[in-house]
């Protein structure tokens, strides 16, 4: 099979608002006194692709497919086009000779893989290109800088590898279990950069990403009639999901130690989703102040934070310019959130393990069929939470119930620091 695909992508925004209402149940905008200026613009993006396809079938029982495509996307300015394959075999164990004396196994399936895909998810519509906003100058047009663009920025790329077995057991249960690798290279990053340029940051290709885990699906049939069958399912996938390769730090040559992304860490030897952060060290029974870690390096091994002694403000950063302190870090606490150390907490927001439930059932050519899904592992930042119970200024922000149980006087027995007004 030989093919081309041409896609083509626009949306388009509009928007207009107006405040201070005459009639308060008024919707038109002639009801209101205020103008807010209003805005237009369009997104879009095409993509063109050629591919051709081979599948050989031997038998019934040998299989051999070869996939080839070109993409050429707008979303890159000098590098548009990549060019991307597979191929992948099969052996259907249970056709063989040997397997037709056995009663186990319906089907038995062996099935590899090989493969390089492009990605472009992620990267907006032109970053290729600088990018402005249209203002006014006195009743002039004015030109103001929005995003940098990187004009040799393209797209991932990933070579994959899958591995697997399909199995039936009867006419009552279905098994498949694959083993895959996707080794990525080339991964679109936000390199930080001088402000005195003009912009922070700039999305580059750089870094390499290894994901690899196991991905299964069970499904039983229960029971199966001529008018009526109920079946019920499960898959799942365990994700092993680590950075082989940090981006170059233009400053200095060498792969960056750290990259900071939110409340998450990125560094070599660690997933992109470690959480790096402040530790949380509880509070002062006396006073009720609230208390983080502070790490530090304890020059004189006496164990306790002497002046003079250097405080660690990102572990990462400092192990990596200073490995062979790690040995003589010491922790102590801090009551003033900025000073303490942001170091990895050995917490993650992937899933030790996650997938669904499928139950499905038909009766006579009517079917119903209902997903659930699953996450067992794994950690989450609750943001909405930490902010109804931040001591952020009195009056500006509404509090969790929880704040009811805050500390008040010494003696006082709970989780919950002291109310302050910051």
């Amino acid at each position: 099979m030989v093919a081309h695909e041409a896609n083509s992508w626009e949306q388009k925004f509009l928007e207009a608002s107006k405040s201070n209402l005459v009639d308060p149940d008024g919707d038109g905008l002639s009801n209101a006194a205020v103008t807010t200026p209003p805005l237009s613009y369009t997104e879009d993006f095409t993509l063109e692709s050629y591919f051709a396809q081979l599948n050989y079938n031997f038998r019934n029982k040998y299989f051999l497919s070869g996939t080839v495509r070109r993409d050429g996307s707008s979303r890159f300015k000098n590098d548009k086009w990549g060019t991307f394959g597979s191929v992948g075999d099969a052996w259907v164990v249970s056709r063989e000779e040997f397997m037709q004396n056995q009663n186990i196994f319906n089907n038995l399936k062996v099935k590899t893989s090989n493969g390089i895909i492009g990605e472009q998810g992620g990267v907006g519509y032109y970053p290729g290109y600088d990018l402005y906003n249209v203002g006014n100058l006195n009743g002039d047009i004015s030109l103001i800088f929005d995003t940098k663009g990187n004009p040799d920025l393209t797209r991932e790329t990933s070579k994959m590898f899958q591995t697997g077995i399909e199995t039936s057991y009867g006419n009552f249960l279905d098994v498949t279990v694959d083993y895959y690798i996707k080794s990525t290279d080339n991964l679109i990053f936000d390199r930080r950069t001088g402000t005195s340029i003009g912009y922070e940051s700039i999305q580059v290709n750089d870094g390499k990403l290894r994901n690899s885990g196991i991905e299964f699906d069970v499904q039983g049939h229960i029971f199966r009639t001529e008018d009526l069958y109920l079946d019920l399912g499960v898959n799942g996938e365990i994700l092993n999901n680590e950075l082989t390769a940090m981006p170059i730090d233009p400053s200095t040559g060498e792969q960056k130690a750290l990259n900071i992304d939110g409340y998450f860490g990125q560094s070599v030897g660690h997933s992109i989703y470690d959480f790096y952060i402040r530790e949380w060290a509880g509070f002062d029974s006396a006073d009720g102040s609230a208390m983080w870690n502070l790490y530090y390096f304890d020059a004189n091994g006496d164990g306790a934070l002497q002046s003079g002694e250097e405080t660690i403000t990102s572990m990462a950063e400092y192990l990596a310019q200073y490995p062979e302190r790690k040995d003589a870090i010491g922790k102590t606490q801090t009551k003033v959130y900025q000073e303490a150390t942001q170091k990895y907490v050995d917490k993650f927001a992937i899933p030790d393990i996650r997938g669904a439930f499928r139950l499905s059932t038909g009766y006579k050519g009517f079917n119903l069929s209902a997903q659930f899904l699953y996450g067992l592992g794994g950690h989450s930042y609750d943001f909405v939470y930490s902010r109804l119970m931040d001591n952020d200024q009195v009056g500006n922000n509404n509090w969790h119930q929880d704040i009811l149980n805050r500390w008040q006087e010494p003696g006082d027995i709970t989780n919950v620091p002291r109310l302050s007004s910051n």
